[in-house]
């Protein structure tokens, strides 16, 4: 089964120590390149096999024993199921007999995770012959087709043992074990991508031939984000339509090589303004990826009763809160926005190389116009700020310091609402990524530390000091081979998004009681305890030294340098640290994942927010208009 996974498409597994699934980790010891990591915490375990799905664009699996070991799958596979990740569960069970009958650490398993799975099998107990070799394959070879098909999303095969759990080691070979041609090994291939009809992309060209006032809405797509060519194919089409883009930082417009030239970032500052926001309502919408993070461009792109809005969802996740999709495409992004830039074409819409002034002109330059403006108000407020008074200034050395190709990790709450408001657009690509399926803030450690992984990538963590406390175990998994990432831990004392809900000024005793709930954790002597490299960062000097990448040869295992690509052996087999034995940095160099505590003034940073927002609203409204 095993085989059978790897073949085709499995790219890592996470295991979690247990009796029960004893086979199941024995069968992954003897397999080679295979990629694999070890977690004690069974809930940090699948948070990082979902951010290493999410990176690579490969499925990874899970595996732990019985009883409420699978429990603690559950929140990361809420997740995977509403953003569309794929996962294989496998999760050891005690035979039929044992089962309601009180039997030790023995639960009922079956579906456990209820419509969160996309597919469910119970197998039946392993037994030797050619059928339940062909049974064990076609399993293995569905799991991993349904988790990777249209939906993506977590599958759950539950694998019952009886005891004796450990065979003669090393098994031996089972005949055609490692045969692709066997029977029941077909290897699931990839679906092609799914391109709109023609005719279709001509009705849909011809409404935006004939309606200048449009926008791009990107939004986080769902599933593994989509490369480059998606970036340059959105762009494209914009400037013939002549359409602003709306880009959350994790949509993948804003930062690259490609043509940013019409891509709005502060669009969240701009729609608080509601006189500016009622001059511009769209008559037509396109939606790529996740609604909107912030609240009001949610509320301002449902808000025109007369406005066309087309969604496209190629994951079917139906992610359409205020329910104003009047067409919904479930075909991939770039091939449909390339096929509307060329059917605009062959029509003569050109509206970027339109005279300025004209009315094809004027609705995206206002737009551009006003996104100027509330940079420019940005930048004023912070170089009148300290640094501890504002979060803002953590998110322009950002842009300083990371490289081409780095991977951006935003925890939940005001973290990832922060990456859209005050991380600037660059050339530099970067990817953004945030877990907006259920949008909880736990597992922010451990995704990001597999998405570290997965991405093979530099990676850097935003995560507010809750978010953190709340996934402390993701720690455990910093020793892992491969895993390079920096933490930000930007420590307010808890829950400062709650001081913008209009509680904060009507029962402040309240919501300081029993909403912002402020942890008391010590962040030093919390990554201590783990053996994680902490240092604290007051200014931007100290941060970006801070923020420089951990070099792939600082780390130690076993006489291996093991930071940078997952370490293999002769026959390929990815070999992290043995259990219980925590890798080791080598004297005189950088931790392969070390955590920044930046301390923030929470009421001066709340005061910031609020002192920009009314900045561009004031600046807007000062003007001619526009």
């Amino acid at each position: 089964m095993l085989h059978a996974l790897v073949k085709a498409g499995l790219g890592h597994v996470c295991l979690s120590p247990g009796s029960r699934s004893a086979p199941l980790a024995l069968a992954v010891a003897e397999r080679s390149g295979l990629s694999r990591t070890v977690h004690v915490d069974e809930r940090s375990a699948a948070y990082f096999a979902l951010g290493y799905a999410r990176a690579a664009g490969r499925p990874a699996a899970l595996i732990c024993t019985s009883g409420t070991a699978a429990a603690n799958y559950l929140p990361a596979l809420v997740e995977a199921h509403y953003s569309r990740v794929p996962l294989v569960v496998l999760t050891a069970d005690r035979p039929r007999e044992l089962r309601d009958t009180g039997a030790w650490q023995t639960i009922d398993q079956v579906r456990l995770y209820g419509g969160y799975a996309r597919w469910f099998v119970d197998l039946g107990l392993p037994e030797p012959g050619a059928d339940a070799l062909r049974y064990a394959r076609n399993v293995a070879g569905r799991a991993v087709a349904t988790a990777t098909g249209r939906p993506s999303g977590p599958v759950h095969i539950n694998v019952p043992f009886r005891e004796p759990l450990t065979p003669a080691w090393p098994p031996p070979v089972a005949p055609e074990a490692d045969s692709d041609l066997a029977p029941g090994a077909a290897i699931h291939m990839p679906s092609a991508m799914v391109s709109a009809p023609d005719e279709t992309v001509s009705a849909l060209a011809e409404r935006i031939a004939a309606e200048p006032r449009g926008l791009i809405v990107a939004g986080q797509p769902a599933g593994p984000q989509p490369p480059g060519p998606y970036a340059s194919a959105v762009a494209a089409l914009a400037r013939r339509a002549g359409y602003p883009v709306l880009a959350e930082a994790a949509g993948g417009l804003r930062y690259g090589p490609h043509d940013r030239s019409l891509v709005v970032s502060h669009h969240d500052a701009l729609l608080r303004c509601t006189e500016w926001a009622q001059r511009h309502e769209p008559r037509l919408v396109l939606r790529l990826g996740a609604s909107p993070t912030w609240r009001q461009p949610s509320e301002f792109l449902a808000r025109p009763a007369d406005a066309f809005h087309v969604a496209i969802d190629p994951q079917l996740t139906w992610d359409d809160p205020h329910r104003v999709a009047a067409l919904r495409l479930a075909v991939d992004e770039e091939p449909l926005c390339r096929a509307l830039e060329q059917a605009l074409q062959r029509r003569g819409v050109d509206r970027a190389a339109a005279d300025a002034g004209s009315a094809d002109r004027s609705w995206a330059s206002e737009w551009l116009a006003a996104d100027g403006a509330a940079a420019a108000e940005l930048d004023r407020l912070l170089a009148q700020t300290l640094a501890g008074a504002s979060v803002a200034w953590v998110y322009r050395e950002l842009r300083r310091v990371l490289p081409d190709g780095a991977l951006l990790c935003a925890a939940n709450s005001m973290a990832v609402r922060d990456v859209d408001t005050f991380l600037p657009t660059s050339a530099t690509s970067l990817r953004v990524m945030a877990n907006r399926g259920a949008a909880g803030i736990d597992g922010a450690v451990s995704t990001a530390l597999g998405a570290a992984l997965g991405s093979g990538q530099p990676t850097v963590l935003l995560t507010g000091d809750l978010a953190f406390a709340h996934d402390l175990n993701g720690l455990s998994a910093a020793s892992s081979p491969g895993v390079r990432a920096v933490i930000v831990v930007l420590d307010d004392g808890g829950g400062g998004i709650f001081d913008y809900l209009p509680l904060a000024a009507a029962a402040p005793d309240l919501l300081e009681r029993y909403f912002r709930t402020p942890s008391g954790l010590d962040v030093e002597a919390a990554c201590a305890a783990y053996g994680v490299a902490c240092q604290a960062a007051a200014e931007p000097a100290e941060l970006r030294a801070a923020l420089r990448m951990p070099t792939p040869s600082c780390i130690e295992d076993g006489g291996r340098a093991s930071a940078g690509p997952p370490v293999s052996d002769e026959a390929g087999a990815s070999t992290g640290p043995p259990v219980g034995e925590r890798t080791r940095v080598r004297p005189g160099t950088e931790a392969a994942v070390r955590v920044v505590h930046v301390r923030i003034d929470r009421v001066a940073n709340t005061d910031f927010h609020r002192r920009y927002w009314a900045a561009v609203a004031s600046a807007l409204t000062a003007g001619d208009g526009s």
